[in-house]
């Protein structure tokens, strides 16, 4: 048999119960957090350079221990200078009992992720929260016909990776070349 043990703590980024407190996340990245005991309430933070896509879920550390004494509530707000405004919530999206948000085309800013314990038992011990951030499309602020080429400007998150596509474009190798800042 297997012999699953979770201790009941709390988690790393406590304290982390008022959104003043929310450790940040970054795209990517899947932290670790306990709600517990069950009045419990973590906080996450995270900051868009430019328009994206937003998925944010909680999920299971160990999938072996999913029950109903696992039920996360998630919310989603926006910092609309110092007050914070909702955005969106979700439920029971992800596996059952955790949550998951997908935004299309979040506006630039700060961004905070309220997530509470629902259920009839126990606290939600040791599950994680993620944060994937997508691509895009970047809305083009400047096109310039320059000596040898044209230029592109816009707004963007040097991180992020940007595909150029023409349209309406005339024969094959008419195009200039084209440089992006």
């Amino acid at each position: 048999y297997q012999l699953l043990l979770e201790a009941a703590t709390a988690d790393f980024y406590e304290p982390d119960n008022i959104w003043t407190q929310a450790p940040v996340i970054s795209n990517g990245w899947r932290t670790v957090h306990s709600l517990y005991p069950t009045t419990d309430i973590d906080w996450v933070a995270f900051t868009l350079t430019n328009e994206a896509d937003v998925l944010i879920l909680t999920d299971s550390c160990n999938p072996d221990m999913e029950d109903d004494s696992r039920d996360t509530l998630i919310t989603l707000y926006s910092d609309t200078g110092g007050s914070l405004e909702g955005v969106a919530t979700n439920n029971d999206g992800n596996n059952i009992f955790f949550s998951a948000l997908y935004r299309r085309a979040l506006t630039a800013g700060d961004y905070y992720v309220e997530i509470k314990w629902v259920g009839l038992t126990n606290s939600t011990l040791n599950y994680y929260v993620a944060l994937d951030i997508l691509e895009n499309r970047a809305a083009t602020q400047s096109l310039a016909q320059v000596e040898g080429g044209v230029l592109l400007r816009w707004s963007g998150d040097a991180s992020f990776t940007y595909q150029v596509q023409y349209t309406n474009q005339p024969t094959p190798g008419a195009w200039p070349a084209v440089d992006i800042e």
